[in-house]
């Protein structure tokens, strides 16, 4: 069970995934400390109605539950209202009236709502988050992973989009990732290109390979590389007229069957290519 000795999860980690019971077992708890603190500050002027300045044991009393209560507001992730608690202390001491206590409680706890208000969680099934947003196993699989590790970024923000229903910003990173692999291939090919445009480079892999495959001495393994570059020269060409020049157009949007039906697609492709290079 979490305990108050720390900041709130999210706030030490934002980008992770944090379940319904980790956010009501710790939030709850810091949320009732709050109001109830609130209420015994407001409770301090109802009790004293009579009593215009502030005692010495009602100042101390004040400074002890907004320093609680600015403690609280820092580990839920509060910016602003732990500073106000800690104005309301100083306020307090300076004034010492009673009327002050209720007007800077007032004003503390809509700070307190205010920023509450202003923290917004998006849910993601659980699913969703073991599929794709923080699978256990790498998304492309654990050769795609250990081969390609500057393809890692979008790999993740691949799965993340899927698992947040944003699935043209998905295939767009999927795209990026086969930009991984086309480099690959050039590099395996040794050829240098400094155009991103993925129809000029394959047309400079394709002519290369002709040159490789019209040499007297060809390679020890050419049959077989000659499978392996024409099945990847194909699927690229494919993705490429299929998706790839589309998806970069405004007009262009995808559905969850779409994305994860391009992702998959992908992801073969580079493990095709995974085994090569």
């Amino acid at each position: 069970m979490k305990t108050l000795d720390a900041k709130n999860s999210w706030v030490q980690d934002r980008f992770k995934i944090h379940n319904l019971f980790d956010m009501l077992n710790f939030d709850a708890k810091l949320y009732l400390n709050i109001s109830k603190n609130v209420a015994l500050l407001e409770a301090i002027p109802k009790n004293h109605e009579p009593q215009l300045v502030l005692c010495r044991e009602d100042i101390e009393k004040v400074n002890t539950i907004c320093t609680e209560i600015g403690q609280l507001c820092d580990k839920l992730g509060l910016f602003t209202a732990p500073q106000i608690a800690l104005k309301m202390i100083e306020a307090v001491k300076t004034k010492k009236e009673m009327r002050s206590v209720e007007s800077e409680a007032a004003h503390l706890w809509n700070v307190i709502e205010i920023e509450l208000k202003n923290n917004t969680f998006l849910l993601v099934g659980k699913k969703d988050a073991d599929e794709w947003y923080s699978p256990k196993e790498p998304l492309f699989g654990k050769e795609v992973d250990d081969k390609f590790k500057d393809a890692a970024f979008d790999i993740t923000e691949t799965g993340k989009c899927l698992a947040l229903d944003r699935y043209t910003a998905a295939v767009i990173h999927a795209m990026r990732v086969l930009e991984h692999g086309l480099r690959a291939l050039g590099k395996t090919m040794k050829i240098r290109y400094t155009n991103p445009n993925w129809g000029s480079v394959l047309d400079l892999l394709q002519k290369k390979w002709k040159i490789i495959e019209a040499r007297k001495n060809k390679p020890r393994n050419w049959r077989k590389d000659k499978q392996f570059f024409a099945e990847t020269f194909v699927e690229f060409g494919y993705i490429k007229d299929a998706w790839r020049n589309h998806v970069m157009h405004a007009s262009t949007k995808y559905t969850a069957d779409e994305a994860k039906k391009i992702i998959q697609h992908v992801k073969s492709v580079m493990q095709h290519i995974a085994k090569r290079v």
